[in-house]
């Protein structure tokens, strides 16, 4: 252990080594976190609350400087490891956690992973578990179970725009029938048995990439693993304050997604991310081409006449994206209503898309 991480040894003792015929499913808690003391506390109590509890807890502290290990000792039946030598971030401190845990796990088992700022719904781990046991009995490789996520509150324009797109993408999951392209690794249960295919085939799980999320998410579906975010399944997470903090999640994010498919290319299970992120960048393109078609039409006619079938096509599309949002409530449908706000936001996140995939591909790979 003395090139992997400084732990609990004597916790890590208690735990039994399993065979992989036992079949009563433990569940464990990681947390990595980094100068995480101000969120660390909320996160630990979600993870308390719940109504099926958790058999281990553990927070992984990543090269912390403040009060986060500190904080995370204070709280009774946690452990508190700490990494050695990391320089792969969060992946890299889960790798070190799992070469540990590893041997003293069955197949049976769940690892659920979980940023410092995300507070699970109560009933997370609950509704994870019976949706495994209601996929295993169906036949189905379940690799791991996502959070649909929404915001924790953030009172701008700005934190209004994010919630009513973590709620878009809650609906899109739901039209999927939950499954979803990526285990955020803000919230999710992994599968012990699709975690041993990945390790036994690499030696590691997370590859230090900017998303390492979604990659180990392309490659258990590669193995022929299903991921899924069920509706029954909420956590709630950190928006983003400023729209340069936007820009710099958005940028890992999409550049993280265009570099992992790129890696992987056509491997079988993964085909429809690539339709799809070709769809978005010529939806992109097509909206910005469509604005330059109304700026050259008024600068070289004078003049413009809306037809009245285009203004029909309006409104069904902001009838549209207040139903999506409903859920949020009645201010949040009358700003999807109005669509001015939301164009100004899918423009700036289109220019995102679009500065991520210049990157990716001029660019080499860029890591943590």
């Amino acid at each position: 252990m003395s090139a992997v991480m400084v732990a609990d040894e004597r916790a890590a003792a208690r735990a039994p080594a399993v065979g992989p015929a036992a079949r009563r499913s433990r569940v464990i808690v990681l947390i990595p976190a980094r100068n995480e003391e101000l969120g660390i506390v909320a996160a630990m109590e979600s993870v308390e609350a719940q109504t099926r509890k958790p058999d281990r807890r553990i927070v992984i502290s990543d090269n912390s400087t403040d009060g986060t290990v500190e904080r995370a000792r204070s709280r009774p039946g946690w452990e508190v490891w700490e990494t050695v030598g990391n320089r792969g971030r969060k992946g890299g401190a889960l790798n070190q956690a799992w070469a540990i845990l590893e041997p003293t796990l069955s197949d049976a088992d769940f690892v659920l992973t979980m940023d410092a700022d995300t507070i699970l719904d109560p009933h997370f781990i609950e509704n994870a578990r019976l949706k495994y046991l209601q996929e295993e009995s169906n036949g189905l490789l379940l690799g791991g179970v996502c959070a649909n996520f929404s915001g924790l509150p953030l009172n701008t324009a700005l934190g209004a725009l994010q919630m009513m797109e973590y709620a878009r993408a809650t609906k899109i999951n739901r039209s999927r029938r939950g499954t979803a392209p990526v285990l955020a690794g803000a919230a999710t249960m992994l599968s012990v048995q699709a975690l041993r295919s990945v390790y036994r085939e690499r030696g590691h799980l997370y590859e230090p990439v900017l998303t390492e999320d979604y990659e180990l998410s392309l490659v258990l579906r590669a193995h022929g693993y299903v991921t899924l975010a069920p509706s029954a399944c909420r956590a709630r997470t950190d928006l983003m304050p400023t729209m340069s903090a936007l820009w710099a999640q958005r940028l890992r994010w999409y550049r993280g997604a265009f570099e992992a498919l790129r890696a992987h290319g056509f491997e079988p299970g993964i085909r429809s991310d690539i339709a799809w992120l070709a769809f978005s960048l010529w939806a992109a393109a097509s909206r910005w081409l469509f604005l330059i078609a109304l700026a050259a039409t008024a600068i070289t006619v004078g003049h413009m006449t809306f037809s009245p079938w285009l203004l029909l096509l309006f409104a069904l599309a902001s009838l549209l994206r207040v139903i999506q949002v409903s859920e949020l409530g009645w201010k949040y449908m009358v700003l999807a209503g109005l669509m001015v706000e939301e164009l100004y936001y899918a423009l700036f996140l289109e220019a995102v898309l679009w500065r991520s995939f210049y990157l990716a591909c001029t660019q080499r790979s860029a890591h943590w």
